[in-house]
């Protein structure tokens, strides 16, 4: 039986919400209260396996058309979520043009985006934590959710990940700043 808690405990963390892309040794979360938040940015992004810009060029005119929107809906929505989940922690999301004496800045941008057609929507995105008085990365994680089809909408879809993503990362940063989720 001992052999198996260490198995099981290895499979746990593993399956998270979130997995480090760069880990400080020191949480510089730890103690924070206050936090800056950048947009959820979409240039550079993969989408079914296509450089953005490559893949929007080959889209349908209302795909084309309806693509800013989507992108500032799913955005508008991690952000809303993001506050509203810290906000239960003690910890205020504010925006990097309003700091209210943040020095730490959360820099979510989408690494991957399959957008499914009939199938699910899956979303990966990576949050940096930049020191914005020396401008350098403490801290970054990865997050992947899935969002199954039901042939929603993708908008709805895209959303929908979003409010998810928003939740793993509130969940790093409830852990990094010693808060309990």
């Amino acid at each position: 039986m001992s052999r198996c808690v260490p198995l099981l405990l290895l499979v746990f963390t593993a399956c998270g919400p979130f997995k480090y892309v760069q880990k400080a040794e020191q949480s510089p979360l730890a103690g924070q209260t206050v936090l800056m938040l950048d947009s959820l940015l979409f240039q550079n992004a993969e989408v079914d396996g296509l450089p953005e810009d490559a893949w929007i060029a080959g889209q349908n005119d209302t795909w084309k058309a309806e693509w800013p929107s989507d992108q500032a809906r799913a955005s508008k929505g991690f952000a809303m979520a993001l506050k509203s989940r810290l906000a239960d922690q003690g910890i205020t999301v504010t925006p990097q043009a309003n700091p209210q004496g943040a020095t730490l800045l959360l820099k979510p941008r989408v690494v991957k985006l399959e957008t499914g057609g009939w199938y699910d929507t899956v979303l990966s995105i990576n949050v940096r934590v930049v020191d914005t008085a020396k401008n350098t990365t403490l801290e970054e994680i990865a997050t992947k959710v899935r969002v199954k089809s039901n042939f929603d909408k993708f908008e709805d879809r895209l959303d929908r990940a979003s409010l998810l993503a928003a939740g793993n990362v509130a969940l790093y940063v409830s852990e990094r700043a010693q808060k309990q989720p």
